[in-house]
């Protein structure tokens, strides 16, 4: 189960979620819930992080939003919302479906989601032999195979909210 994602972790933790108002839809009213869900001791050093789907819908949202954002809303993707660092990944989830509530974005200190690779944990091995896969027979190639021991999860999920949206079903 390691390494363990932001978004995994958080949705592990029932009391960390936060349900959108309607389904499919990101309205400033659920940027609100979410800011102000995290915990005042966190709030201060929380950074927002979400897939570029939801950026630019949050963008969309146009004047109802513009005055949550500290840049143009009119140019590229937005350093801040609500006065918080925004992140974009493209590996953050960008998924809605209408049967199942779907992870947006997540608002929380990073500081509190470790990140752990063990030292001296990387293994590389020599194989002298690769078998083929169709007849599993030796096919004259040779290989390396190389593994590193790594390790993620959040020590506080307190500190962390993670917007879902409503399912429609």
């Amino acid at each position: 189960g390691q390494p363990k994602g932001i978004f995994t972790a958080i949705d592990a933790v029932s009391g960390s979620e936060i349900t959108s108002d309607t389904a499919a839809t990101i309205a400033l009213a659920d940027l609100h819930e979410i800011y102000y869900s995290v915990p005042v001791r966190h709030r201060a050093s929380s950074s927002w992080l979400m897939n570029p789907v939801y950026s630019m819908a949050i963008k969309a949202l146009g004047t109802a939003v513009s005055a949550s954002f500290s840049t143009d809303i009119t140019q590229g993707t937005a350093g801040t919302l609500l006065g918080r660092p925004l992140v974009e990944s493209d590996e953050a989830p960008t998924t809605q479906t209408t049967t199942v509530r779907d992870n947006e974005l997540i608002l929380g200190d990073f500081s509190k989601y470790l990140i752990v690779d063990m030292p001296g944990g990387m293994s590389v091995e020599y194989i002298p032999h690769m078998f083929n896969t169709s007849n599993n027979l030796p096919d004259g190639r040779r290989g390396w195979y190389a593994y590193w021991r790594t390790g993620a999860d959040t020590v506080d999920a307190n500190a962390f909210r993670l917007l879902q949206d409503k399912t429609s079903a």
